[in-house]
């Protein structure tokens, strides 16, 4: 799909964070306006319960409110937004009452909740665009689900696959202590190990030599933010 050009708003309602790009699209080319960011948790126990919690709705319904607020600031006449795109991931697909998330934010926005092999596919436009000519693996470590897709930029992906996997669910699942035990860890490990490898032994299989790993998301930020030890 490509969008005329103009000013457009972005919003990503995942399982953990809640996020806005305003943006301008020139010629092809997309302009960043303005980034907004918060945690609100929307996926708090829907691995144990399949729902999401009134607060937790409540939290993304109080975000969304702000975001409108932050777009309309930018919808000038001289530089009017021409549509706010609004999508949810993981939390809101796992969750029973997902559909009712859906029609109290139709309030506000009208709301995509996306397959993961979308959600796969948008990642993989995204993040391979600034690497051309290399064998790409992207990752996207999410709140409820972790996409892996396998490819080069330009060309259809050779590889991609969405898996229940995240940094929310394993924490519910797994890690009843802070920090976790080992032997929490080790079964966390174990879950995922299981769960992925018969996707990195069917890359194997077909040949695919993986030239650059492009880790994308709250949690690969925030392993190198550790690292590095930034305080900002």
């Amino acid at each position: 799909m490509t969008y005329a050009d103009g000013r457009y708003g972005a919003l990503d309602i995942g399982t953990v964070t809640c996020r806005l790009l305003v943006a301008d699209v020139e010629d092809g080319r997309i302009i960043d306006v303005d980034k907004e960011y918060a945690i609100t948790d929307l996926g708090v126990g829907v691995d144990a319960t399949g729902r999401l919690s009134e607060a937790a709705i409540e939290r993304v319904l109080a975000c969304v409110d702000r975001y409108l607020e932050v777009l309309a600031r930018y919808d000038a006449p001289e530089h009017p937004v021409r549509r706010l795109i609004a999508m949810a991931t993981s939390a809101s697909r796992d969750a029973e009452n997902g559909p009712e998330f859906a029609a109290r934010l139709a309030e506000r926005v009208t709301l995509a909740v996306i397959p993961g092999s979308r959600e796969a596919q948008l990642t993989f436009l995204g993040a391979s665009s600034d690497f051309p000519g290399e064998n790409l693996l992207i990752v996207d470590i999410g709140g409820g689900s972790t996409e892996v897709v396998a490819g080069s930029f330009g060309t259809d992906p050779v590889a991609s696959r969405s898996f229940d996997i995240g940094c929310r669910r394993v924490t519910e699942r797994f890690f009843h202590d802070d920090p976790p035990t080992p032997g929490q860890m080790d079964a966390a490990r174990q879950w995922i190990r299981e769960a992925m490898a018969p996707y990195f032994e069917g890359l194997a299989d077909i040949g695919f030599a993986i030239d650059r790993v492009v880790a994308v998301a709250g949690t690969a930020t925030s392993v190198v933010s550790i690292r590095e030890a930034m305080e900002t």
